[in-house]
This record gives structure tokens, C-alpha cells and sequence, in this order.
């Protein structure tokens, strides 16, 4: 793979250079323009690295669901813990799962989505996608530490009738339709469109005791936007979205066979599940040996009003939204086939979601430009979660949470070709959490009121410094200091402590520019990182209980992420579009005394919580400094290339290779001998794609599809507790046709 990167890079720097020495004639790219500054802006002129992909360069390179956006950029991963999407960007991520949110932020028509569930959706009917790198806290603030991904789709086309639908078959039964419809209703003025995709597949896992499917795929979702244009500079756009989603493949773990450690024995079974001795244990890949078929169902409702007004001087944006979200989920928790009292958990959740975002910026050419604006956001989330067999109360819980942030950028051309920007933002939030459990649930024991209130407010302000210069009219460097804070928490159990907030500053120097059909860019970067939220232990003395190994969330220490990265893309010859991205990235603790983990008994060889092995109670931890962070791999970088040709019609094969070295997908426990017990090893996948058109005007395509063509062996989830040491797989080697018709 690196040969291949390297031959890539190699080509491109060849085009460049003849680029560069043969401008005049040459037909450039295509201007991106990204908003990634709250206005509309070159991607060149942004001093903010940035990937963006169209909905043709997804559909080219395979890139079909949220979790295949790691695909397309370096130092980009998305994992989950669960059913609970989580992002990476350069190291930057979460493993909390529940009511935390993400630490990258993510927005759908600029509507920011704060339920990890609600995120594992298709990318269909998108217009674009930017990812946006490093602390983004003065501009889209809420829980963007890490950086934001922000996905447009299909507006409204104002003059003319515009249909599209879609439909694939692929491996384990997967069938996708999509479709999407715009018309006009008063040309010019008025215009309305509909989408929507369903998605319905076997899955690829399969319960080796029952052969039932355990984790099939339902997903399903409609949409429709209004757009009114009733005078010269306003526009109106309402927009209501339904999704409903049905996605267990994250809770469909497979049981790890024993690896054997000095101080580290295996059981005589092999596995370290204690039910192992006399139950069936599964451990091969995509199988389960489960009492029943975990579910997660999700439906979120989002309904969203946009405005825009160019007032002549300054453009007043605007952005109100209200979100519902339901879901429902059942996990098996003893990983065999026997049905024990207590065995599984189901959980459900219900929330609701208000936010709203009013700015003006600037629109008219000059020195100075900014953006100045205020936000609001509201929040009410319900848990209750049971023990299925039977069916026991374990703990109800509703955490709300009111936030409003004012925030500014300013940036202003001192002398020509030298920019100066300075922002900043101010964030106030009250939480509160209401946590109610049955007498005799460890959570909240006898002697502690039913029920249990805590309120916590937090403050802070997240400034954002930037030089840029302009080396010609396409080229620029930048140096940048930013900062972003994660909202702390409020613990849902035993001792209700409070979570206080994670914050990073950044460092990053950049360089960008485009040379007639040859874009590149390329950044480094040192953060700064504090207080990070994490999952660790604690003993806890519960009153008829004694002393107790209680999981617990609490803020690490500090760590530190630095790394350099690049991309370069472009038309190589007429007709060949390369792209090429690679990153290096170290992300460590620099401080965490605590981390609690899984540990291993030395007699029994099973994975234990309590570290005493005897009649006292010792909580199983180790001294992370100078340990990796999860989902950082050391190395990561993407290949795209797509090749149209002429001859009995118009054929575009293309192909998509993502490499990545090996990393920690969720857990970073360690053996005694310093060995990370849950390390993922390094991987490379390949999609390809063969699409075939009678003809440029020709709206028909029909293509073949092959994603994870070599069948590489990559995780979703990886991680243990004294039920056994567990994974999940992501998908594997699949093929399919698609056939689409544009009206």
C-alpha cells in the first residue's frame, strides 16, 4: 500500500509541476466554496483544514453510510461504542456512551445533532460533506473539540423540475432504494422537494446456536423542504425530516479467544468468559452464541426553519430547530446461549431537542469581515432501563440541559494580502439530573432518598486566534491558536460525581494552494488537552453492601495530539482525477493515574473488577501516562481515482483504498507485561465501482459495486468485562449492482 501511495504522490507532484509551468490553457478545477467560517468562502482562503466530497465523488468511492466517512480523509475514523456513533478527528474523540455527547460536533443542514444514537444514518440525497479539523469553538462551539462534520443535502430547485431513484441489491439480501423529487411551485419564488431512502438487509452476523440474523438492518427515512423566495435577498427554507433506524450490529459481539500473558493466564475454556466451562462460547468471526438477538431501534424526528436576509449592508442568517428522538434498545449480557436471570438489559430513551442560531456576517467586499451571533439550546432526555429476565426496574433517570452562547469573528486585512482574525466565544450552561432507582439496586442503595437531584452550571470561553497570508491569488499560509471545551456532566450513579469539562488548545500551522487542475494542502498541529472525559472505576462503600468496584466517568488528566497531515487532488489527465491524503498523528495521556480497567484473576485467568483476590476489595486500575489514546492510529491515509472513458457509451471505474495503522478501537487496558489488551491491528480496505451511461445526457446509470473487496478484518467495537473480552466487526467483503435514473 505504501508503494502505491507513494507511486500516487509521485504522479500528482508530476502534474502539479507541469500544471504550474503550462496555467495559460489549462481548464482549472472546479472552486470549492465550503462554510467553514459561518459565510461562503474558497476552500483555499479558509485557514481551517478542511476535506469536502460531493455526493458523485461519495458515490464514486463507496462512501454510502456515516460510518465510511473515515474513508475520505486522513486521521479520520468513525466507531461506536454500541449502537452509540462516535467520531475521531486526529485522535479527538469519545467512548462515553448514554446521554454524553460527542466531542465532535455534527450538523445536517446546519441543524446540530446531539444524540449518538440518532447518527449511524445513509448518506443519501446529500449535496456535500466538510470535515472540519481541530477545535471549532468560536464558530460552531457546542461539544467541537475535535473538529465537525457537516452535511448538506438537496435544496429545492427554484426553476426547474429535478427527479432522481435509485435501487441496489447486494450481499446478505441488502436492498437500497432512494429517491428524490424537486418541483417549482411558483417559478422562481416558491419550490418544494421530497427524498427518502430505505435500506433493508439480512446483515452479515449470524447466531451459530439458533441461525437466526442478529443484527439486520431496517433503516428508513423521508424528507421534504419548502423553500419561499417572496422578494429579492430573502429566503425561507422549512424543513421536516423522519428517520427510523434499526441497526444491533454493534451489540452482536463475538467472545475473544484467550491470548495468554505472563501474570496473565488463560481459563482452562480457552476464553475468559466464566460461563465458558459449561456453555457454548462463539468466536468465530460475524458469529454470536447469544439467548436471543440483541435491537436498537431509533426514530428521530427533526423539523427546522432557515432564513436568510441580505439586508444590503450585512446578511441576517438564521436557524431554529426542534428534534424528537426515541429509542429502544436490548443487549444480551452474558454472551452464550443460556437463559440466566438477569441475562440482558433494555433500555429505552425519549428526547427533545431546541436550538437556535441567529447571526449576521458580513457581505460586502473589504478589509473587514465577521460574523457576530447568538445561540440557544434546550434539552430534556428520559432513560429507563430494566433487567429482562424478569423484567426488574434497575434505574430511571432524566438529565435536561439549557445552554446560550453569543460568540464573534472578526477578520480584518491590515496591510494588503495579510489577514488578522480574532474570535471568541462565551458559553453558559445549567444541567440538572433526576436519577430514581428501586430500593436494593447497588445505584442508589437503601439508605440514600429514592431519589437522587444534582445541578451543576458551567461557563466558559473559547477564543480563536489567526494569521493568514496571502502568497498569490491562489495560495496561502496560515498559523492558528483555538480553543474548544466539551460540556461537562452530571454522573447517573454512584457517587454522582461531577464530570467537569474536557478543553483543548491547538496550535496548527497550515498551507494551501491550487495550481491550475492541482489543489493541495497540508497542516501540523500540537494540542493541548485537559480534563478528558472518560470511563474508568471506583470503590464505593454501599451501607449492607460494603465496599463496592463501581464503574464511574471522571476526567483524565491531560494528554497531548500532535501530527502533520496532507491532501492533494486533481485532474492528472483529461479525464483521471486523483486524490491523495495521509496523516501522522501521536496522541497520548500525559497525566491519568486512574484508569480503571478490565483485571485478569492469576489463578482463574478471568476478567475481574476487583484486584484485591481475596476478602478485600482493591479497585483494578493502571497509570496511563504516556499510553495511547483510543481511535489515534499512528498512521492513516486515502487513495481516490476515477477514470472516464468513451466506448459504446461513457464508463467511470473508480476505487477508494483506506489504510490504517494499528490503534485502540475502545478499550486501552493493558496486560501486565505492558501489552494493550484490546489493540486493533492495522488494515486496508478497498471499494470499486464500475459505472456505465449510454451517453453524457443520458440519466440512466447502472454500475457494479464491490466494497471491502480483499475482505479485510477491521473492528467497530473492541473491549471487556467480567463477562469476557468481546468484539464486533465492521462490514465485510460485499458486492452489488445499483441502477439509477435521473429525470
Amino acid at each position: 500500500f505504501v508503494s502505491i501511495l507513494l507511486g500516487a504522490s509521485s504522479t500528482l507532484a508530476l502534474a502539479a509541476t507541469a500544471s504550474a509551468q503550462t496555467a495559460t490553457g489549462i481548464e482549472e478545477l472546479e472552486e470549492i466554496v465550503v462554510t467553514a467560517q459561518r459565510r461562503s468562502e474558497s476552500i483555499t482562503d479558509v485557514p481551517i483544514a478542511i476535506t469536502v466530497a460531493t455526493a458523485a465523488q461519495l458515490e464514486s468511492q463507496g462512501i454510502t453510510k456515516m460510518e465510511d466517512l473515515g474513508r475520505i480523509s486522513p486521521a479520520v475514523q468513525v466507531s461506536a461504542t454500541g449502537a452509540f456513533i462516535q467520531p475521531s478527528i486526529r485522535g479527538v474523540t469519545s467512548a462515553l456512551a448514554g446521554t454524553f455527547e460527542n466531542n465532535v460536533g455534527m450538523y445536517i443542514d446546519g441543524v446540530y445533532y446531539p444524540i449518538t444514537r440518532a447518527l449511524n444514518v445513509e448518506l443519501a440525497n446529500i449535496s456535500q460533506v466538510q470535515v472540519l479539523k481541530g477545535p471549532q469553538g468560536t464558530l460552531f462551539g457546542r461539544n467541537s473539540t475535535g473538529g465537525a462534520l457537516l452535511i448538506d443535502t438537496l435544496n429545492p430547485s427554484m426553476n426547474e423540475l429535478v427527479a432522481r431513484v435509485g435501487v441496489g441489491y447486494y450481499s446478505f439480501n441488502d436492498r437500497r432504494a432512494q429517491g428524490y423529487l424537486s418541483l417549482p411551485i411558483l417559478s422562481d419564488t416558491l419550490a418544494i422537494n421530497f427524498a427518502g431512502y430505505k435500506r433493508k438487509s439480512d446483515g452479515y452476523i449470524t447466531d451459530s446456536v439458533s441461525g437466526i440474523d442478529m443484527a439486520p438492518i431496517d433503516n428508513s427515512s423521508i424528507s421534504s423542504k419548502l423553500r419561499w423566495e417572496p422578494i429579492e435577498n430573502l429566503a425561507l427554507q422549512l424543513k421536516h425530516d423522519h428517520t427510523e433506524l434499526s441497526d444491533a450490529r454493534g451489540l452482536a459481539v463475538t467472545s475473544e479467544v484467550c491470548e495468554a500473558s505472563p501474570g496473565a493466564p488463560c481459563p482452562a475454556s480457552g476464553i475468559r468468559n466464566p460461563l465458558a466451562a459449561t456453555n457454548y462460547v462463539e468466536t468465530r468471526d460475524n458469529l454470536t452464541s447469544h439467548s436471543f438477538a440483541p435491537v436498537f431501534t431509533t426514530k428521530v424526528d427533526t423539523t427546522a426553519l432557515d432564513i436568510e436576509y441580505n439586508l444590503g449592508w450585512t446578511q441576517l442568517n438564521g436557524l431554529a430547530s426542534y428534534q424528537e428522538e426515541e429509542d429502544m434498545g436490548l443487549l444480551d449480557r452474558d454472551y452464550v446461549a443460556l437463559a440466566t436471570t438477569g441475562n440482558g438489559t433494555i433500555s429505552f430513551d425519549k428526547s427533545k431537542t431546541i436550538t437556535a442560531d441567529f447571526n449576521f456576517t458580513s457581505v460586502n467586499p473589504g478589509p473587514l469581515q465577521y460574523v457576530v451571533g447568538v445561540f440557544y439550546y434546550d434539552s430534556d432526555s428520559a432513560t429507563g432501563a430494566f433487567l429482562n429476565i424478569p423484567r426488574t426496574p434497575r434505574q430511571f433517570y432524566e438529565i435536561t440541559a439549557e445552554a446560550y452562547a453569543v460568540y464573534a469573528d472578526v477578520t480584518w486585512e491590515a496591510v494588503p494580502d495579510l489577514f488578522l482574525t480574532a474570535g471568541a466565544r462565551y458559553n453558559h450552561e445549567v444541567r440538572k439530573a433526576i436519577v430514581t432507582s428501586p430500593a436494593g439496586v447497588v445505584l442508589n442503595s437503601p439508605s440514600i432518598n429514592p431519589v437522587f437531584v444534582n445541578n451543576a452550571t458551567f461557563v466558559d470561553t473559547t477564543p480563536r486566534v489567526v494569521v493568514r497570508y496571502q502568497l498569490d491569488d491562489d495560495s496561502n499560509v496560515y498559523a492558528s491558536v483555538t480553543r474548544g471545551s466539551r460540556s461537562g456532566a452530571l454522573a447517573i450513579s454512584q457517587p454522582f460525581n461531577l464530570i467537569r469539562p474536557e478543553e483543548i488548545t491547538a496550535y496548527e500551522v497550515g498551507y494551501k494552494t491550487q495550481q491550475g487542475r492541482i489543489r493541495f494542502d497540508t497542516s501540523a498541529y500540537y494540542y493541548d488537552f485537559k480534563d478528558l472525559q472518560v470511563s474508568t472505576s471506583t470503590i464505593f462503600f454501599i451501607p449492607g453492601v460494603g465496599d463496592t468496584v463501581l464503574p464511574l466517568t471522571e476526567n483524565a488528566e491531560s494528554a497531548e495530539v500532535y501530527g502533520v497531515e496532507f491532501q492533494i487532488a486533481g485532474e492528472v489527465v483529461e479525464n483521471f482525477n486523483v486524490g491523495l491524503g495521509g496523516a501522522y498523528t501521536q496522541a497520548e495521556f500525559k497525566k491519568f493515574t486512574n484508569n480503571g480497567v478490565n483485571g485478569i484473576n492469576p489463578v482463574t485467568g478471568l476478567n475481574v473488577s476487583d484486584c484485591d483476590f481475596g476478602p478485600g476489595v482493591a479497585q483494578c486500575s493502571q497509570n496511563f501516562a504516556g499510553k495511547k489514546l483510543a481511535r489515534a492510529p499512528e498512521w492513516t491515509a486515502n487513495l481516490s481515482a476515477d477514470y472516464t472513458l468513451y466506448a459504446l457509451g461513457k464508463w467511470v471505474p473508480s476505487a477508494n483504498v483506506s489504510y490504517s495503522s494499528k490503534y485502540i478501537p475502545t478499550r486501552g487496558d493493558l496486560y501486565p507485561n505492558g501489552k494493550y489488551r484490546y489493540e486493533a491491528p492495522a488494515y486496508t480496505l478497498v471499494n470499486l465501482r464500475l459505472a456505465w451511461s449510454p451517453s453524457d445526457e443520458s440519466g440512466l446509470t447502472i454500475a457494479a459495486v464491490g466494497q471491502n473487496v480483499f475482505d479485510e478484518r477491521s473492528y467497530i467495537y473492541r473491549t471487556g468485562s467480567t463477562a469476557g473480552d468481546v468484539f464486533a466487526l465492521a462490514t465485510p467483503q460485499t458486492w452489488g449492482v445499483q441502477v439509477d435514473y435521473r429525470f
